[in-house]
């Protein structure tokens, strides 16, 4: 929604009938900074919780996890509690908020 609400003010701005990669990568850049704060406060509240955060960096960059099965299981449960994740199937979970994937990809 973001993305669209900056797509919409640059081609105000511009007044432009049509759309361009360019366009819509900035306006991307623009609404991803202006989640930054949301973002940042997400990793301080998985930070506080065992494990979290490295489930989640694994999960967005697709690494394999590190954790034995039954504490996999009770983090991704946990995850799914606070709303970071959904269960898809059996065993593949994704991450609910594609800025925060993006923002676990990016550090």
């Amino acid at each position: 929604m973001l993305v669209m609400q900056n797509i919409y003010y640059i081609s105000l701005e511009k007044d432009i009938k049509s759309i361009n990669k360019i366009d819509i990568d900035m306006s991307y850049e623009n609404a991803f900074d202006e989640m930054q704060d949301l973002l940042d406060q997400y990793i301080v509240d998985i930070g506080t919780r065992k494990h979290y955060h490295d489930v989640l960096y694994r999960l967005a960059n697709e690494e394999s996890q590190m954790l034995g099965h039954s504490a996999l299981n009770q983090v991704f449960k946990g995850l799914m509690h606070l709303g970071y994740i959904a269960r898809i199937e059996r065993g593949h979970y994704l991450i609910n908020d594609g800025f925060f994937k993006e923002y676990l990809q990016r550090i």
